[in-house]
């Protein structure tokens, strides 16, 4: 069985777990990745071994570890589903989860996927997807892909403990604000990453919301406790601490944070009914809250931000299409 703990191939380069998007790209002598969701495609002759056209690189950012691997398999001559079920089985072990389909009536073959596995790997997931039919992908000709991709709880903990300090500076600095701002939506704001770690009911929860953000959406704070019980769902803050020369933007849950006279651009935007019946929005780099189109307390926010040293505002008008 391939051992994967120690990193992901690339034909025959190992590239550890935990190097960034960046760096991976460095090792293997390809263009840094500036796409907004950290992806590269890398040629590649061998995907774990196995005859491959491609692989490509996944990465919450540039500046973030890789998470996983995409590796479009080679069409290779005599190559049966069950064969490359059985070749990722000498990898991994027998799959715990199989299934076969047929090509739906009218359909393409190679844009169906007659069978499906998937391998438990531990701290890693493993699974292929074989398609009817070679189709074209970047590189060439490709009969299905493997994926691999490698544990956010692993991935975050170097990360977590600069993240938490952040987060306790400014829960310090929000016990007594010298200026607070309170505005309602009209519609309810909602934690970011919140519903995708589970719930924010149990520490379980609460602590993947923390990987995730670490990851994902650094920039993004846990609103401090004096701050977020001023607060509901359905009201966001603009407020500054008497004892630190920064701004704070800040849901029930998320909070973002900038020095006073350090340049942000703030993005407004209002759309004008049109098949949607429009709303009014701000955007503060990953930080936002909607509300509804011509809403009195986004613009009494986007005029309070705007008086911050270092602030640009960016507008958007358009139709909600």
């Amino acid at each position: 069985m391939l051992d994967i703990e120690t990193g992901f191939r690339i034909d025959d380069r190992v590239i550890a777990w935990g190097v960034t998007l960046d760096e991976a790209c460095r090792l293997l002598g390809v263009p840094a990745a500036h796409s907004a969701s950290g992806d590269i495609v890398l040629r590649s002759g061998l995907g774990l071994g196995l005859p491959a056209v491609s692989a490509r690189l996944s990465a919450p950012a540039a500046d973030r570890p890789v998470l996983a691997v995409e590796y479009a398999l080679a069409d290779v001559g005599g190559f049966r589903p069950d064969d490359w079920i059985g070749a990722v089985s000498d990898l991994f072990g027998p799959p715990d989860h199989c299934v076969r389909r047929a090509i739906a009536e009218g359909q393409r073959p190679q844009d169906g996927v007659v069978l499906h596995a998937r391998w438990p790997t531990g701290d890693f997931r493993a699974s292929v997807s074989i398609f009817g039919a070679p189709r074209q992908v970047a590189h060439g000709l490709s009969i299905g892909t493997l994926w691999l991709s490698w544990s956010e709880e692993r991935a975050a903990a170097p990360y977590l403990a600069e993240w938490h300090a952040r987060a306790g500076q400014l829960a310090a600095s929000a016990a007594d604000p010298a200026e607070i701002e309170i505005h309602p939506l009209d519609w309810p704001a909602y934690p970011a990453h919140g519903r995708a770690a589970g719930g924010l009911e149990t520490e379980e929860g609460r602590q993947r919301r923390r990987r995730l953000l670490c990851l994902h959406a650094p920039d993004l704070l846990e609103t401090p406790g004096e701050i977020a019980e001023r607060l509901t769902p359905s009201h966001f803050a603009i407020w500054r601490p008497a004892s630190v020369r920064v701004w704070c933007a800040s849901t029930l849950w998320d909070t973002v944070v900038f020095p006073l006279d350090e340049p942000v651009s703030v993005t407004r935007i209002e759309m004008l009914p049109a098949k949607g019946g429009g709303y009014g929005a701000l955007e503060i780099g990953r930080w936002n809250v909607r509300s509804a189109q011509g809403s009195a307390a986004i613009a009494a926010a986007e005029a309070t931000i705007a008086a911050f040293p270092g602030v640009s505002i960016v507008r958007h008008d358009g139709y909600d299409c």
